[in-house]
């Protein structure tokens, strides 16, 4: 079983400077996620959205740096996941989704819109891919 885990270390150390709690590990199970599938990785995404939350959780007193920390460790952790999946449609789905969307996993359902929106950036991808590589 591959996992992906959600902890970054340049998020880690801005949140301990800052006096509030350290980005915890948590993993994510890609064994059910069908690549192909924009509803199977919008469900992806969106356990990565919630692990990220999870893993950049603040257990210091609430406040503007603290949330403004939290926050960003929660893009940066979800971004880094992303990136390291590797996968055209998922990279494309976190790339459409507006910003405050991306970090909700309890986000509305994709609209026609949107899901046109990312397939036409994975069929750009392949279009760009050099000859001979395979776009997933």
């Amino acid at each position: 079983m591959k996992s992906i885990h959600l902890a970054l270390a340049a998020a880690s150390a801005t949140l301990a400077i800052a006096g509030a709690a350290e980005a915890r590990d948590v993993a994510v199970s890609t064994r059910a996620v069908d690549f192909s599938d924009v509803a199977s990785v919008d469900a992806f995404h969106r356990d990565l959205a919630d692990a990220a939350a999870e893993a950049c959780a603040d257990q210091a007193a609430p406040g503007v740096l603290a949330l403004t920390l939290e926050r960003q460790c929660r893009r940066d952790a979800l971004d880094a996941a992303v990136e390291t999946v590797n996968r055209p449609l998922l990279s494309a789905l976190n790339d459409t989704l507006d910003a405050r969307l991306r970090l909700n996993p309890a986000r509305p359902a994709l609209t026609d819109a949107l899901v046109a929106d990312v397939r036409s950036q994975v069929q750009e991808l392949r279009a760009e891919a050099p000859a001979g590589s395979v776009v997933r």
